[in-house]
């Protein structure tokens, strides 16, 4: 950013060494938007940073194409012009794919190679086509640290309320520990939630920066709801567990927060095991027929 500031200052200067005004070509906006970039930045906001610094990069295509009418500036700016459309259309065809990539070559190329001669309008478009790429990409980073955020909260939540548990609970587990135990339920809860939260951390560090837009509004829904869901499973699991449907190992305190644990961290077992109970009892009525 600051190399960029540098290069249009030394721009600006040799204008005025030509006794022109360099705010009749645009460079108060451009100004204007290199200063909302280091805000947005500073503040970690990169959706505005980048966003401001791309318009600016805009701005600076139709400054060089206004210098074409300088005679002393022509062959600088026409060079320069023509380097921007190599970089947008080079970029366009390395990171774009789809619609956007088709629409960029058809302003830009003509028979796969860069046309001689770009009009200035074809050239903001692929620009802005290229940068709206890059925004969305920001904008789905912003939503995947939503996510991460309120998974890691919730996370933090189960641990402090399990050290307080552990605190403030004398007596963690009855000598016969039944299906209606508090403290088992409890503890049930918390592990869940904890395997749920893991699970949809490790998920979201795995996630691609391609997914649509509107399908990442939606995971952000089901990532909200994934320490409810957790807990939920957690509690059938250690339930099934408790009554013999579920076979997990001897049963033991430490058993039951590894099945809640396991449950919370994959919907999958508590799935399957539905499935099993929903096809015994489906097999046991055939056999009665």
């Amino acid at each position: 950013m600051e190399v960029y500031s540098i290069k249009t200052s030394l721009l600006q200067g040799q204008l005025r060494s030509a006794n022109l005004t360099p705010s009749q070509f645009g460079f108060d906006a451009l100004s204007g938007l290199l200063e909302k970039s280091v805000l947005g930045l500073k503040s970690a906001d990169l959706e505005l940073g980048w966003g401001a610094f791309n318009a600016a990069q805009r701005i600076e295509t139709q400054i060089y194409n206004q210098l074409l009418t300088q005679r002393e500036f022509k062959a600088f700016a026409g060079g320069m012009f023509h380097a921007k459309a190599v970089c947008v259309y080079t970029e366009a065809n390395k990171k774009l794919d789809g619609w956007r990539k088709d629409t960029v070559n058809s302003l830009l190329s003509q028979n796969n190679q860069l046309k001689t001669r770009i009009d200035l309008s074809d050239l903001l478009q692929s620009e802005e086509i290229l940068h709206e790429h890059h925004s969305n990409i920001y904008r789905r980073l912003k939503i995947v640290q939503r996510q991460f955020w309120w998974l890691a909260m919730m996370a933090i939540i189960a641990l402090v309320g399990w050290v307080v548990f552990l605190i403030f609970q004398h007596q963690l587990w009855q000598d016969k520990i039944q299906v209606y135990d508090l403290s088992l339920t409890i503890q049930t809860v918390i592990f869940g939630v904890l395997g749920a939260c893991i699970s949809g951390i490790l998920t979201l560090a795995n996630s691609s920066t391609r997914q649509q837009i509107p399908e990442k509004l939606l995971n952000s829904w089901v990532t909200i709801a994934r320490p409810l869901v957790g807990a939920v499973s957690a509690l059938a699991i250690v339930v099934f567990v408790l009554i013999g449907i579920l076979e997990f190992g001897d049963k033991s305190p430490g058993l039951y927060l590894a099945a809640a644990f396991t449950a919370g961290f994959s919907e999958r077992l508590l799935i399957k095991t539905i499935e099993g109970v929903i096809g015994k009892d489906g097999g046991a009525g055939k056999e009665q027929k």
